[in-house]
């Protein structure tokens, strides 16, 4: 017997035990979380309500208890075993609980029930994307392409799997297809304007700036258009994103990063690329080249002491880090 009939007979049986219950016993005692319990109470007075199930495996998830959300998506599925809504939340639940092969069963499951449902496709090869079963996720977007040629989605996913398969041009063929069969998706022009930037092709801006047209205040997207700008040496463009990016979220580890290798360059500017770099690995404390790069600013301003302390710590959390160790030497050597 395979794996796939294995887990099917296993989730069938678990379905058919709980559904042949007469009577389902629901704990009232307290999780200390409000939804959780009074959805609960609820249960108990009403058992047999399959949402109700549903809605407690949801917020089982939101709080990170995906084993009880699976649990309860199960409870929901004897109740109603061809509710597609419930085999895509218990894919959501085994995979928020890194178990991608059980989503990956369910999946396949739901897509012979229904094998010509779009979503159901999509989220099956998704599935079989996280553990890089690239053929059969291919697979299953082509039949998205066959049943609705015109799914951008379909594309786009198709785009994902092959960047994977570091299959580049097929790739973007993929995304150029997404985006002409819906211009409003941000994500494809984002990738889009990756794969033009790798090969120094100026399309990458006008990329960046259509997904910005959807989501203007994405840091991501942002991010990405002040490193075009970076890679083309316009320093002060991207400088400007960079700050809007700080502005936007004070935890952008990147922006700090890159806002302060550019004021490095900088003669006049030490000063404010040691803010950036301090500010950089007291908001993220593992950032290694935070470090090596507080660590030159402090040796630049002849903070020899400092700077000493900076690089043993770029080793510390990365003991291979060839200039850490060549500057530490360094500095041990004229001190």
């Amino acid at each position: 017997m395979n794996q796939k009939n294995t887990f099917l007979i296993a989730i069938l049986s678990l379905i058919l035990g709980i559904a042949c219950k007469q009577k389902v016993q629901v704990s009232t005692a307290s999780t200390g979380n409000p939804l959780i319990d009074h959805l609960s109470v609820e249960l108990q007075n009403n058992p047999q309500n399959d949402s109700l199930w549903s809605a407690r495996a949801a917020a089982y998830s939101q709080a990170e208890d995906y084993d009880n959300a699976v649990k309860d998506v199960l409870r929901a599925l004897s109740l109603d075993s061809i509710n597609i809504k419930y085999q895509h939340q218990l894919a959501n639940a085994f995979l928020d609980g890194n178990k991608s092969y059980e989503a990956i069963r369910t999946m396949e499951h739901a897509a012979a029930m229904y094998p010509e449902r779009t979503p159901t496709l999509l989220k099956l090869a998704e599935c079989y994307l996280i553990v890089q079963q690239y053929e059969p996720a291919l697979k299953a977007i082509h039949t998205v392409n066959v049943v609705d040629p015109k799914n951008d989605e379909g594309y786009f996913m198709m785009g994902r799997v092959l960047l994977e398969m570091n299959e580049k041009e097929r790739a973007m063929k993929a995304f150029q297809t997404c985006v002409a069969n819906n211009a409003e998706n941000p994500d494809a022009w984002v990738y889009l304007g990756q794969l033009y930037d790798e090969k120094k092709n100026p399309l990458a801006l006008q990329c960046f700036d259509n997904a910005l047209r959807f989501d203007s205040l994405n840091t991501d997207i942002l991010y990405n258009k002040a490193m075009h700008h970076q890679q083309y040496h316009e320093d002060e463009k991207a400088k400007v994103l960079y700050r809007k990016i700080i502005g936007l979220d004070r935890k952008y580890a990147d922006a700090f990063f890159n806002m302060g290798v550019l004021l490095l360059e900088k003669k006049d500017s030490l000063q404010k690329a040691f803010n950036n770099f301090d500010m950089l690995v007291k908001t993220d404390p593992i950032y290694i080249k935070g470090y090596y790069f507080r660590g030159m600013c402090y040796e630049r301003l002849n903070k020899i002491s400092e700077a000493k302390q900076d690089y043993q710590q770029a080793l510390n959390l990365m003991p291979d880090y060839n200039d850490a160790k060549i500057a530490l030497n360094r500095l041990n050597v004229k001190n």
